[in-house]
């Protein structure tokens, strides 16, 4: 698992990942007295969950806390993290760590579950896109995904210009 681009791996070993099919959606539905059934107006999307239990592998006491320690800074952050699963690499989640993380901890074993909630209910893909104007002034862009997107455009200018 990879959080904002630091590689978990050496710290935590993945047992099991617990994520939706697809974000919690609710109905908005307009209801018309004395009409049979109601009106769809629109589904929205809400948060997803992901939950990861895992186990912190130590050479002793110590390494095992120092590892849980790392493992606390990394997850414990006021901005979203950006989180990318072992099992599907070329997606991206944006999310923050939620509730509790507690650990069962064994010797130089230590066990637990870090759930994340993404206030963002898309998968990203992790690679993005450049493309320049070509001599006829037309750009073309394709999104291949599954959910509406608008791009992000960075603009260079090589002259002056009063617009």
């Amino acid at each position: 698992m990879i959080i904002n681009g630091t590689d978990l791996s050496g710290l935590i070993k993945i047992r099991q990942i617990n994520r939706q099919l697809a974000p919690s959606i609710e109905n908005l539905i307009f209801d018309i007295p004395g009409s049979h059934g109601v009106y769809h107006i629109k589904n929205l999307r809400k948060q997803r969950r992901i939950e990861v239990d895992f186990v912190i592998i130590g050479e002793s006491v110590a390494d095992r806390i120092e590892k849980a320690r790392a493992l606390a800074g990394i997850l414990a952050s006021q901005n979203d993290l950006t989180i990318i699963l072992p099992d599907d690499p070329q997606k991206m989640y944006i999310g923050s760590l939620s509730g509790d993380t507690d650990l069962e901890e064994i010797m130089h074993l230590a066990s637990g579950t870090i759930s994340f909630i993404c206030s963002d209910p898309y998968a990203l893909d992790v690679s993005t896109q450049s493309a320049s104007f070509g001599t006829n002034s037309i750009l073309t862009v394709s999104n291949t995904g599954t959910a509406e997107t608008y791009p992000v455009f960075e603009i260079t200018f090589n002259a002056p210009t009063t617009f």
